[in-house]
């Protein structure tokens, strides 16, 4: 947790320690206890950055003045002798894509994982019913408006209202062609490109059932 002010952390939050410190401890041994050759490793590095980096949040600039928990990056190695399994988690409100894709190319480096054998695969729920001529879209996230207009192009009903961050926030959801061309959005963006355009097809494809 970066913060601005000090402040006691609720009751809830020890507890929640205390189990995920007892996970971490047991499940190891139990899996090397049951599985003969199997090898884990653990490893953390420290993340928090330094006091004048800017924080998230804020539609204006705003520094922080003082560390409550440090944040940290973690790290999980799971070999059998034939395959591993790498798992990382690190405590940042979200990773971009561009920096994923460059921590499994040194994971290959180091490890000879292939960089393409990397997850989790986030499954979205795409939402779709009609009343009559009229037939709604939820998709998950911030859309783009040129996506948006091409799922109502396309669409089998004559009026066809899409609605974004509808039932979950998969953040920003850019063209593919937005991806080429760069700036904020794509920049930020947590789904791999042409996930907008993949969204679209499966949408058309409800609504085309819906309507017959």
């Amino acid at each position: 947790m970066f913060m601005t002010k000090l402040h006691k952390l609720p009751h809830g939050y020890y507890r929640l320690i205390g189990l995920t410190v007892a996970v971490c401890w047991i499940l190891p041994h139990a899996w090397a206890a049951s599985t003969e050759g199997l090898k884990i490793g653990l490893g953390t590095a420290p993340i928090t950055p330094n006091l004048d980096k800017r924080l998230a949040g804020y539609y204006f600039a705003r520094s922080a003045d003082g560390v409550h928990d440090h944040l940290w990056a973690k790290a999980l190695v799971v070999d059998d002798g034939q395959k591993q399994i790498v798992m990382v988690s690190i405590d940042a409100i979200k990773v971009r894509a561009g920096f994923v894709d460059e921590a499994c190319r040194h994971i290959q480096l180091q490890l000879g994982i292939p960089a393409d054998h990397y997850g989790p695969t986030k499954k979205v729920k795409i939402q779709v019913f009609a009343l009559g001529p009229l037939a709604f879209v939820g998709i998950p996230g911030e859309y783009f408006s040129d996506l948006g207009m091409q799922l109502q192009r396309q669409s089998p009903f004559s009026h066809t209202v899409v609605v974004g961050f509808a039932h979950d926030d998969c953040d920003y959801i850019p063209t593919r062609k937005a991806y080429e061309e760069g700036g904020y959005e794509p920049t930020a963006a947590l789904l791999a490109p042409g996930a907008g355009e993949e969204m679209a097809e499966q949408a058309l494809k409800l609504l085309r059932k819906l309507k017959n």
